[in-house]
């Protein structure tokens, strides 16, 4: 069960995260009739607001509107994982997708049970007007131990919060494993995911391995990781890495957006996977 806190509203019980978030308008309650002077003053147009209370400020209603932001967030997020067929899902995803895009996907019916939900702590980007919800959800896998992967809900501006769909697809909807399985001649292709710089490479079978250091491929700050890919010691990522004032740093996890690519060239016959770009130390577009 959770709760909701509207601003200058009671508290709303959200019995089902599933069905729309309705937040009541507060009830008025009565109030003593104002006084002959004040009635004057209000009839005259002349009366003065009162006083604000000595200690007030805008602070108290930020965090109230931080903590209902977080609380929608988490019920959206509920309401998506727990959702039977991509119709219920189209408004709780974004960029905007049709429903018959998301029906072509994992989204089209039931998501594996759900064993725990962990949240971690929102981040504001004021000069985007957005913020991040990132939450950790382990789902149930039978005759195994349960698989966790990251999932980004994002609120913009005054629109409600939603679930980041290209992340979502691939991590949970499988792309990038499928992506990074075996071998293939696709093109390049952009991933999202969890990344973490290893200095060296330990993998025999990548061509010029002393000449390269590891990415971690991960669908979660925890966990084995879902593939490796590799880049030269003499590339621009290795620079970055090695910035003090860059995002992703080595033997650290954090959320990125990067290009992957099956190098054939440098031994056709022993392919490796490629790390081509760093998009972004981020999952933002």
């Amino acid at each position: 069960m959770i709760y909701f806190y509207g601003p200058g509203a009671p508290i709303q019980r959200i019995k089902d995260a599933s069905g729309p978030l309705v937040v009541q308008p507060p009830k008025e309650s009565p109030s003593a009739p104002p006084r002959t002077a004040d009635r004057k003053a209000v009839d005259s147009g002349s009366a003065e607001p009162e006083p604000a209370p000595a200690g007030s400020s805008d602070t108290g209603t930020s965090e109230v509107r931080s903590e209902s932001a977080a609380v929608v967030a988490y019920a959206v997020l509920e309401a998506f994982l727990k959702a039977e067929d991509a119709a219920s899902r189209v408004d709780l995803v974004e960029p905007a997708t049709s429903e018959q895009d998301l029906a072509a996907t994992v989204l089209k019916g039931s998501l594996p049970e759900v064993a725990r939900i962990f949240s971690d702590i929102p981040q504001n980007y004021p000069d985007e007007q957005r913020t991040d919800f990132p939450y950790r959800v382990s789902f149930v896998v039978k005759d195994s131990p349960n698989v966790d992967f990251a999932i980004l809900v994002s609120k913009r501006g005054t629109q409600a919060p939603r679930v980041f769909l290209p992340a979502f697809l691939d991590l949970v909807g499988g792309r990038l494993a499928d992506f990074t399985r075996e071998p293939n001649r696709l093109p390049p292709a952009p991933f999202h995911v969890y990344l973490e710089p290893i200095d060296g490479c330990y993998e025999k079978d990548v061509p010029g391995a002393d000449r390269r250091f590891t990415f971690k491929l991960l669908p979660s700050p925890f966990g084995k990781e879902t593939a490796r890919a590799y880049a030269s010691n003499a590339s621009r990522f290795r620079k970055l890495v090695e910035d003090p004032a860059y995002p992703i740093r080595w033997g650290m996890r954090r959320r990125a957006t990067v290009t992957l690519e099956w190098n054939h060239k440098e031994d056709p016959a022993k392919p490796f996977l490629e790390l081509v770009d760093l998009n972004s130390p981020d999952w933002s577009p």
